[in-house]
């Protein structure tokens, strides 16, 4: 890495890993490490170059936190919301503790995964889980699709957007686009636990899956992000045809 053209430069570099060690650092650094990350920090001059190596000590006997990656596409159509979503878990022992719950106004329309054997469906009071069955292997992700959908009630209506929350896990990063399908005015509104970012900036995964550009784009870290949505249908008319002859 060439440091930017400064007299100066004070870089402060965060690995946030367990196990770390530093095989080279830059000359006059120093490295903190503490339980959930190392650090190191120096200071550069103009024409010093920074070069930095470390290595990852997978059997120093340190346990890396579970993580789930959530990415959903949610297109809305005049009777009805879809979401697909693509669930990656990393550093995850056994499915016997991970749960995906969902309202129970949703339809669970399909799980599919290459690491799963069976997946089932429970109704409880507030809401309703899905649970799967299958051998993993924490030094390998794993990815599971789940796909559902939300009946909406008349148009014009305010709508939550349902997502998938995930239990069991220690950490929990998601990215959610919406696209339109049909002639309708679709508005933001409030977000809960979550932010809204440019759909521009959403994942590549995300743009491939649309059939439609994405309206919006959201970015979430909690279980209860709950983004809502204004739906309005316009009645379409018939216009005139013409044809212009260019001569």
């Amino acid at each position: 890495f060439l440091p930017p053209r400064s007299v100066i430069n004070h870089l402060l570099l965060l690995i946030p890993e367990k196990g770390v060690n530093m095989l080279q650092t830059p000359p006059h650094s120093q490295v903190s490490q503490k339980e959930e990350a190392t650090t190191v920090e120096t200071v550069l001059s103009e024409h010093d170059e920074l070069k930095l190596s470390w290595k990852i000590e997978k059997d120093s006997g340190l346990s890396r936190k579970s993580l789930a990656t959530q990415q959903t596409l949610v297109s809305v159509n005049k009777t009805d919301l879809t979401g697909v979503s693509t669930v990656v878990l990393k550093y995850v022992s056994s499915l016997e503790q991970i749960t995906f719950q969902l309202p129970l106004t949703v339809e669970i329309l399909n799980v599919t995964s290459l690491n799963i054997d069976q997946w089932t469906t429970e109704k409880l009071a507030q809401f309703q889980t899905i649970k799967v069955v299958g051998r993993v292997d924490a030094r390998t992700p794993l990815k599971i699709d789940i796909s559902y959908r939300l009946r909406l009630p008349t148009l014009p209506a305010e709508v939550t957007i349902p997502t998938i929350e995930i239990l069991g896990v220690d950490n929990l990063e998601g990215f959610l686009g919406v696209e339109v399908l049909e002639n309708l005015e679709v508005t933001t509104r409030e977000i809960k636990a979550g932010l809204s970012m440019p759909a521009k900036n959403l994942p590549k995964t995300l743009w491939q899956k649309a059939a439609n550009p994405l309206l919006y784009g959201y970015q979430f870290f909690a279980n209860n992000f709950a983004p809502t949505l204004n739906i309005r249908s316009y009645q379409e008319l018939p216009t005139v045809v013409a044809n212009i002859d260019w001569i």
